[in-house]
């Protein structure tokens, strides 16, 4: 009996702590979204770890935030086109004490319309795009941040022809 009280409390200290860390990984993905939507690339390369890489819906790979603050700050006057963004978080899965995994759906409202370098339309005003992020994130320090992500593009017209909906 005792042995059975012992790993029913001790269940139950494990749940706290997902909790706890669920939530600081649910203020991370907000921290995420505010520094996007508050066009602050300064405070969005913090999310990340120091070797924190990313692979972008364009198909570019930045291996670390030393990159990925290059490019998004490059790529910043673009973006203020793309906000509002928000992320719907579809899935968290704790791989250990100190790693998750995510996945999240990405609709970003294009406020204006903008161009790409070339002056091909990048977006109209009005417009959805949406995107669906995997991230894997890491408790450094006591803090969670941003290990690694993925951004790919949702298909609306092949959206209808998911097998599993």
């Amino acid at each position: 009996m005792l042995i059975a009280i012992t790993f029913l409390f001790c269940m139950n200290i494990k749940a706290q702590d997902r909790s706890a860390d669920s939530m600081a990984i649910i203020n991370l993905v907000t921290q995420y979204e505010n520094t996007w939507n508050n066009n602050d690339m300064d405070a969005h390369c913090k999310v990340f770890t120091e070797d924190g890489s990313w692979i972008t819906i364009g198909g570019f790979y930045w291996k670390d935030r030393s990159e990925v603050s290059t490019a998004t700050h490059a790529l910043a006057p673009a973006f203020k086109h793309m906000i509002p963004m928000k992320l719907n978080i579809q899935r968290m899965q704790f791989v250990d004490e100190k790693v998750a995994v995510l996945f999240l759906l990405e609709d970003i409202y294009i406020n204006s319309d903008w161009n790409y370098p070339d002056g091909s339309i990048g977006g109209k005003k009005g417009e959805h795009d949406y995107g669906q992020m995997s991230w894997v994130v890491v408790k450094e320090n006591g803090e969670w941040k941003l290990k690694a992500g993925h951004n790919t593009t949702v298909d609306q017209k092949m959206k209808q022809f998911n097998p599993v909906k």
